[in-house]
């Protein structure tokens, strides 16, 4: 490329380029070729792109009439000045994104301009779009004219005017490098130069070439084979500069790292252009949500957020404390809390001192104040806060925080703009803003470049990979701006205007990207998850490749080199340690549960503590839901005692009785609840029927009593302790007893009393273990859809749904004492089990065990091909 400019380069000619990373390869390029021909200094040659060049006009002009009448705007405060213009519409509300709305419409004034068509062009009254934008934009042209601004895209067009009046210094001879196409402001402007003197070439360098089309199977595909082409070219020749050039860069970042970081072991080899806007980095995006912090009650999700974040002062030192809460706030079900109430749960903790001073300061600050004056305030809140945090900053997130503070002094210029605005005006513009600040944190210089469809264009290569030339995406689909008129674009043949437009100019660009290497690939997905796709027919006269023809090694991620080199010992670990004599036990019950449900579920949960966090939800959670019942029917069987008072209570006796136990319950299981009235009540009225249902069943049942509800109990079993609570023990008339285990849940069976590893071992247990002889269990299940005791017994108890064992029922003896020795002997053994570590991978009904437990990435019975065959079944 060099060696074709040189004979330009030595006469003092200046060269233009369309973009920036043109003007920095060809300069780049240029200072290599003086370092192999020896030389240790030469002369800067004269290289920029062509938007710097007008500027620079511009800057001479400036100075030569000192006029003070025109001061140019930034990217920022024309994005601004638009959203005001929209923002003064008599109803912007039914503008719906009025930010996104800027953009379109500054986009729109842009094209205007570099097309040189007129907002007063009668096409714009064809249209409502175009009307309303026709107003905008003559708002926003008064409002520029009245400051004495001038909007970049109307500088060029200043310079057509001034220009011929005041004649400049140009350079005597200029370049035009690779250009796909001039604007017709640009073109103008050339003219202008042209007719004062200044000589003009186009220069379009061409490499010896050879190009070919590659379809490959996906997407997926496609972005592996490019990743791994490229390495293969980098291995051979770790000097040779590589392109890899894709539409939708953006959209298609992520699987395109993921792609090289699999392929490559060093990241310094590849860069990736597509940077990301700031609101995309995590530190920003903390900074930006505690400066929204609301300063009435806080949703649950952002006091988690708040509890995680590496971003707030002391979060390191106060990690373990801020987790542990997050856990407690999980477990009270808090979707919501008010300031009082979190600042009260963080008593111990630093954190409190940081949000009060917070909470304070912003209800200090100003209703409304200069942009300079909020950007001041929100710093010092970030400070208060701690922002960016205790931890060590890595190279990416200092670059990050360093382009937010310039950000911020950037903001500065809106001042003019806006004027005063309010806090919450302030920070939605440093939100617009920071979107639309793209960033990539700076790396070393790569060989292989990716870049997207713009970028890439008209830039040399030693090796090139277009990706994503299919039929439907090459020419891209016409995409006209919608407050321009249609046909207005198609005259003047605008960007995205038209079918033919898309194709004149991907011809174009697809006839430069063959020029810009010896050697260039284009690629196609030959299907997607909805259709067959075909080669663009621009590729039509390429000769095709086959993956078999680019000879690439075979495909082995890094994981897959790392694995492949170790000897690899297995060892198939299902034994814990065994109980120590002084550890604690909690759980009771859950044990032999979750011992017959799956050994390893028993350790993970039950000595590892390891399980799910609770996700909060509106209203009453799942657990909640059967707490309150069951301790409502706690205080009202605390209360009434037997069936006999039950009979005696009059209608209204007894509505005030469930009423008031229904109230308690809630209080004590949910205290928050009655923050929502109108959800309060619902509930209240919901568990009042529920219960009048229910004690209606208990009204047909023979005369009991009961004698203990909620009834704490301690039990040894092989030198441990361990709790029970027992729902409720009723005495009948008869002196028997009967064991009565609440369920809330709709189905509940009674043969999950029974086998080797009994599912629900709860109330065979507490039969077990009561001193006085039981006489029968019974599950009451309490839901709204089927209520019924369901259980067996000893004999015949005269009651609907319970049976006695030598009926047909699914126990393991014919006789109560044989069941009774077969449930002493299997509840032992389990727990043997668990007290010798026996922690196997075991669940007893796969899939359904499995199903809903929360340990599966732990215990990875996933890689058990068995497990997936269960599934495939179920």
């Amino acid at each position: 490329m060099i060696l074709s400019l040189l004979p330009y380069l030595q006469t003092q000619t200046l060269i233009l380029t369309p973009n920036q990373r043109l003007a920095a390869t060809a300069l780049k390029r240029y200072s290599q070729t003086q370092i192999q021909q020896g030389r240790s200094c030469w002369p800067t040659p004269a290289i920029r792109p062509l938007s710097a060049f007008a500027r620079g006009l511009w800057d001479s002009l400036s100075a030569i009439t000192l006029r003070a009448d025109s001061l140019p705007l930034t990217a920022d405060q024309e994005l601004i000045l638009w959203e005001e213009i929209l923002a003064e519409e008599p109803d912007p509300g039914h503008l719906l994104n009025l930010s996104d709305l800027a953009q379109q419409a500054k986009a729109a004034w842009t094209t205007l301009k570099l097309w040189r068509c007129d907002i007063e062009h009668p096409a714009f009254s064809l249209t409502e779009n175009a009307r309303q934008f026709q107003t905008w934009a003559q708002r926003f042209a008064q409002r520029c004219q009245e400051k004495g601004w001038l909007d970049n895209a109307s500088l060029v067009e200043q310079l057509l005017e001034d220009l011929p009046q005041t004649p400049l210094p140009l350079p005597k001879h200029a370049v035009l490098l690779n250009f796909t196409e001039l604007t017709p402001q640009y073109r103008d402007l050339l003219d202008i130069c042209q007719k004062q003197g200044m000589q003009l070439a186009h220069v379009h360098l061409e490499a010896h070439q050879a190009s070919f089309q590659m379809g490959l199977a996906n997407e997926e595909t496609e972005i592996q084979t490019m990743a791994r082409w490229a390495r293969k070219i980098h291995a051979q020749q770790p000097q040779a500069s590589i392109g890899c050039i894709t539409a939708d860069l953006e959209k298609k970042r992520e699987a395109i790292l993921s792609a090289f970081s699999e392929s490559f072991e060093n990241p310094a080899a590849y860069n990736i252009s597509a940077g990301r806007p700031l609101t995309a980095y995590p530190v920003i995006q903390q900074a930006l949500e505690l400066l929204r912090l609301p300063l009435k009650t806080l949703p649950f999700a952002t006091l988690s957020a708040l509890l995680h974040s590496p971003f707030l002062g002391d979060s390191e030192t106060e990690m373990l404390a801020r987790i542990q809460l997050d856990c407690q706030l999980r477990r009270r079900n808090c979707t919501t809390l008010t300031w009082s109430a979190f600042l009260e749960d963080c008593d111990s903790l630093r954190l409190k001192d940081r949000l009060q001073t917070y909470r304070e300061q912003r209800r200090l600050q100003a209703a409304s104040q200069r942009i300079g004056a909020w950007l001041k305030t929100f710093a010092q809140l970030l400070e208060t806060l701690g922002w960016p945090g205790e931890q060590s900053l890595n190279s990416s997130e200092y670059q990050v925080i360093h382009r937010w503070l310039s950000l911020l002094k950037e903001m500065h210029s809106l001042d003019p703009i806006v004027g005063e605005i309010t806090a919450s005006k302030a920070l939605h513009y440093l939100t617009v803003l920071a979107a639309q600040t793209y960033f990539q944190p700076e790396t070393p210089e790569a060989p292989i470049q990716i870049l997207g469809q713009l970028e890439g264009a008209g830039l040399p290569f030693d090796y090139l990979w277009v990706l994503g030339m299919d039929d439907t995406a090459w020419p891209p689909a016409p995409a006209p701006n919608p407050f321009i008129p249609a046909e207005l674009q198609k005259t003047l043949r605008m960007p995205n205007a038209s079918a033919e437009r898309q194709l004149d100019y991907s011809r174009r660009l697809t006839q430069q990207y063959q020029q810009a290497a010896p050697l260039v690939f284009f690629s196609y997905a030959q299907g997607n998850e909805k259709e067959e796709l075909r080669p663009s027919p621009l590729l039509a006269n390429l000769e095709a490749k086959t993956l078999a023809d680019l000879a690439l090694p075979p495909l082995q991620s890094r994981l897959q080199t790392v694995f492949l080199s170790k000897k690899i010992e297995k060892l198939r670990d299902v034994q814990a340690p065994p109980l120590h004599l002084e550890e604690v036990l909690r759980g009771g019950a859950k044990i032999f549960e979750t011992q017959g449900a799956c050994p390893f579920k028993a350790f993970a949960e039950q000595r590892l503590h390891a399980r799910a966090l609770e996700e909060p939800q509106p209203g009453l959670a799942a657990d909640q839901r059967g707490s309150v019942i069951h301790k409502a029917l706690e205080l009202f069987w605390a209360t009434v005692k037997n069936q006999q008072h039950l009979l005696a209570l009059s209608p209204e006796a007894l509505t005030t009785h469930i009423q008031k136990a229904v109230t308690t319950a809630l209080a004590k299981i949910a205290p928050f609840i009655h923050r929502d009235a109108l959800y309060h009540k619902l509930v209240q009225q919901r568990l009042t029927t529920l219960l009048f249902d229910w004690l209606a069943l208990e009204k047909t049942r023979p005369p009991f009593s009961v004698v203990a509800v909620e009834q704490k109990q301690e039990f040894r079993i092989e030198n441990y302790t361990l709790s029970l609570r027992i729902d409720r023990i009723d005495e009948l008339a008869t002196g028997e007893r009967l064991l009565i285990d609440y369920k809330t849940r709709k189905n509940c069976d009674i043969a999950d009393w029974f086998g080797e590893r009994p599912d629900e071992p709860q109330l065979p247990l507490y039969c077990l273990t009561q001193q006085q002889p039981i006489t029968g269990l019974a599950f009451a299940q309490v839901h709204a859809t089927k209520m019924e005791l369901k259980g067996i017994a000893q004999k015949d108890l005269q009651l609907a749904g319970i049976k006695t064992v030598d009926e047909k029922t699914p126990a393991d003896a014919p006789t109560w004492e044989g069941q009774q020795e077969h449930w002493r002997l299997q509840l032992r053994q389990l727990f043997r089990d668990f007290q010798n570590g026996q922690a196997t991978v075991d669940p007893k009904n796969r899939p359904k065990t499995c199903r809903y437990c929360d340990l599966k990435t732990v215990c990875r019975i996933h890689e058990d091909g068995a497990y997936f065959d269960d599934l495939s079944d179920s």
